[in-house]
Order: structure tokens, then C-alpha cells, then sequence
């Protein structure tokens, strides 16, 4: 039961959060990305394979989730 309740505490502290998740778009970053956005975090992708451009969108986005005003 210990570990349930763990994952309930981890899963409250997610929401309305802003999470930076490398690889999001396959394998274990994908499965991160959707479980923290399934506990109600803001994920942000900020892949390897994205261009030194698109990563610093993804970084500009995240900020601005981050810290709307």
C-alpha cells in the first residue's frame, strides 16, 4: 500500500506543473510525457533530434508555461 500512496503524493504535486521532457516523441520519454500529462502536467518536448532553433522554441514555450504573465 506504501507504494500507492507514494504515487498518489507524486501524481498531486504534478498538476498545473511545467515538465521539460527530452524525447518525449518515443520510448521512455514518451511514456513519461504521457503519464505526467495524465497527472495533469504541462509537457513540453525538448528532443534530441530538434534543431538548435526548435529546441530554443521548445525552451521559450516552456517559460512562457512557466511563467504566463
Amino acid at each position: 500500500m506504501k507504494c500507492f500512496s507514494s504515487l498518489a503524493a507524486i501524481a498531486k504535486r504534478l498538476e498545473g506543473k511545467v515538465a521539460l521532457i527530452t524525447g518525449a516523441a518515443s520510448r521512455i520519454g514518451e511514456s513519461t510525457a504521457r503519464l505526467f500529462a495524465r497527472h495533469g502536467a504541462n509537457v513540453v518536448d525538448g528532443g534530441y533530434s530538434t534543431t538548435s532553433v526548435a529546441f530554443g522554441e521548445t525552451v521559450k514555450e516552456f517559460l512562457r508555461l512557466e511563467r504566463p504573465n
